[in-house]
């Protein structure tokens, strides 16, 4: 309601008696209503009560409320805690003239005590939802237009002895209702029977002509013959695991959503249903054809996900945005007409289908096709503008052309083993790198896969391995290795020299992960002038190249787990700007170089479990800016002494390896593990 309107109500109501609120016909100010109720000061003159935030015991409010006998609304929220109510409506409260009545969360189980039969002739609107109640004879409100029950878990039975013409809402869900007659509702616009998992039969007459919200979710109906219902608009079947059938005798004309989700029903046929927006077929296991008429001019949402649909033509479909066909094994073939100009979403992850023609999707974003082992060509006509994101891990697809989709963000090859060109060209990738992260980072795993035939090489000798390369970067002028990274990673048979070239092209790059069976770092890693995180986790690395010394902005240096790197480049201390460096579990490295005295910035210092290094070079405590030094696990029986001007640097070790020292007043880290601050 406007404000204006709502304002000049307010001053009608209350100009006649101004000082004396309980001779208006509307009351809603709280105090003036507790003022009311508690003095017993009601009179004939009211006809609509609402109030909030009350502390009122119940009983005075019914109290108060026996002289309002003209009473039309009442509406009293959960601060008058309504379960005091009782099993019963109070005896005091005065129904006759009772339009709405409003007792949500109640213990009523009986709206009389001792089964009276109290009519209420006047009332339009009764929401008794949440409460107790078990059963409801609707012959005590021959007017009644809606009929709140929804969550009374314990309702079993609706009476009906006679039509109910008035009736035009009806809401049941959770109940435990299992039957109703329609025929006795002729005017009823709305039923909501959703989670009735009892309800096993809904008798249609011919016709419904009011009827336009149905609602039988996860009900136990087996079949359902929908019969004359011209004005039906929603029907929801979704969860209805026993139903086999749904007829439907002629044309649902105004019919916009349909779910049939985990439905047994076979086949469906969208000619019955013209202006159907909105149809869920999600897994219906046993669905295997839906006919679809030359034109579905209103079809919005289609999801058609685990059934047994083999094919499908999409026809005349000028509104489809989103299609759903994920996990459809045995689906192999969908037909898209010239122009699809709505279609945003198409998932067909986990079919059979081994080619796609996109046409022209001009509005497409999102296309799946994850898990499609049979899929090796994705046609694009012409461009996909608005795709940005394009899943086609597993698939068999041989060459990629992303020429079409100049606004592509994220693009999923994963263990695309067949993959061999990726056509890319200038400028193409720009938002594929400009879209993600600030900082440039490349994550590259190598697993080696001797035992594996590569099905692109299956005679080649060569050592095998199998890439994958994540890679971020904010700046595309690197995009062309990037695709060549893409490749690499894709091929068993990789020329692993080639494979570090492309690598140190990424001129950007700022953070590299190289874990896995990496048996050489590459040699040219100089060339990233950027780099400032390096992490190198392999078991098979013996040595790192000297090169590695040049990298004047690197700040960390993660060798963790090299087991069989035997010595640290002489001139590592060239490293400047280096503030980390992890040496955990490097079991066979014998040495720490004199070198690192000379990194200035290194903050932490940490050889747990370097087995084989039993000193420290002696003028580490030039390291001013060190704070944590971890020798836990090493063979190092003395520590240098210009450590010991380094003021509040952390010794970390074995508790009886920090005594050996001649440290005391350890700090604890774990039951093994303790800390001495110098």
């Amino acid at each position: 309601m406007h404000d204006h309107i709502e304002e000049m109500g307010i001053n009608i109501v209350r100009r006649l008696h101004p000082e004396e609120p309980n001779k208006h016909s509307r009351l809603w100010i709280k105090e003036e209503i507790e003022d009311i109720l508690f003095n017993d000061l009601g009179t004939e003159a009211t006809r609509s009560i609402k109030l909030q935030f009350t502390c009122l015991h119940l009983d005075i409010i019914m109290k108060g409320l026996r002289k309002m006998k003209k009473l039309i609304f009442l509406y009293v929220d959960d601060g008058c805690k309504i379960d005091e109510v009782g099993q019963y409506l109070p005896k005091t409260l005065q129904a006759n003239n009772r339009v709405h009545l409003d007792m949500v969360e109640s213990n009523i189980s009986q709206l009389w005590e001792g089964g009276e039969r109290k009519a209420l002739n006047k009332l339009r609107f009764l929401e008794l939802n949440i409460s107790k109640l078990r059963t409801f004879d609707l012959g005590m409100t021959p007017n009644l237009k809606t009929l709140n029950l929804a969550a009374c878990n314990d309702f079993v039975k609706l009476h009906m002895l006679a039509e109910c013409p008035m009736l035009e809402s009806l809401y049941l869900n959770g109940s435990k209702v299992s039957h109703f007659n329609l025929g006795l509702t002729p005017n009823l616009k709305t039923l909501d029977l959703d989670g009735c998992n009892d309800f096993i039969e809904l008798h249609m007459p011919i016709e419904c002509p009011k009827l336009k919200f149905l609602n039988l979710s996860s009900s136990k109906v087996t079949n359902f013959n929908l019969g004359l219902t011209p004005h039906l608009e929603e029907l929801n079947l979704e969860g209805c695991n026993d139903l086999v059938v749904l007829h439907m005798p002629i044309e649902c004309s105004k019919l916009k959503f349909l779910s049939l989700n985990g439905s047994k029903v076979n086949n469906f046929n969208l000619g019955l249903t013209p202006h159907l927006e909105i149809l869920y077929l999600e897994g219906c296991n046993d669905f295997v054809e839906l006919h679809i008429p030359v034109e579905c001019p209103k079809l919005n949402f289609l999801s058609l996900s685990g059934s047994k649909v083999s094919n499908l033509n999409l026809g005349m479909t000028p509104h489809l945005e989103t299609l759903y066909l994920e996990g459809c094994n045995d689906f192999v073939e969908l037909n898209m007409p010239v122009e699809c100009p709505k279609l945003n979403f198409l998932s067909l992850s986990g079919s059979k289908v081994s080619n796609l023609n996109l046409r022209m999707t001009p509005y497409l974003e999102r296309l799946y096709l994850e898990g499609c082992n049979e899929f090796v060509e994705l046609h694009m006509p012409v461009e996909c503008p608005k795709l940005n994101f394009l899943n086609l891990s597993g698939s068999k697809v041989s060459n990629l052309n992303l020429g079409m989709t100049p606004h592509l963000k994220r693009l999923d090859l994963s263990e695309c083993y067949y993959l061999q060109e990726i056509h890319a060209p200038v400028g193409c990738l720009e938002k594929l790198l400009t879209c993600l992260d600030s900082t440039a980072t490349l994550l590259v795993t190598a697993e080696s896969v001797e035992y594996l035939i590569c099905p692109l090489h299956p005679n080649n000798n060569l050592p095998k391995f199998r890439f994958q390369c994540n890679y971020d970067e904010t700046l595309p002028s690197s995009s062309g290795n990037l695709e060549k990274l893409l490749s690499f990673g894709l091929c068993a048979c990789t020329n692993l020299e080639s494979f570090s070239a492309s690598i140190c092209g990424l001129q950007q790059l700022r953070v590299l992960t190289l874990q896995g069976c990496i048996p050489e770092v590459p040699k040219d890693l100089w060339q990233l002038e950027n780099l400032e995180r390096l992490t190198l986790w392999s078991e098979v690395t013996k040595h790192l190249p000297d090169s590695i010394c040049m990298l004047k902005h690197l700040k960390s240096l993660d060798l963790k787990y090299c087991w069989l790197l035997e010595q640290l480049p002489k001139d590592l201390g060239r490293l400047e700007c280096l503030e980390e460096l992890h040496l955990m579990d490097c079991i066979s490295l014998r040495d720490i170089p004199n070198s690192i005295c000379n990194m200035k910035c290194l903050k932490y210092l940490l050889l747990p479990y370097c087995i084989l290094v039993d000193k420290l070079p002696e003028e580490l405590g030039l390291l001013e800016c060190l704070k944590v030094l971890s020798i836990e696990g090493t063979g190092i029986r003395r520590l240098p002494q210009s450590i010991f001007k380094l003021k509040g640097l952390c010794i970390v070790g074995s508790r009886w390896q920090l005594e050996s020292y001649g440290f005391t007043s350890l700090s604890e880290s774990s039951t093994y593990t303790a800390s001495y601050y110098i």
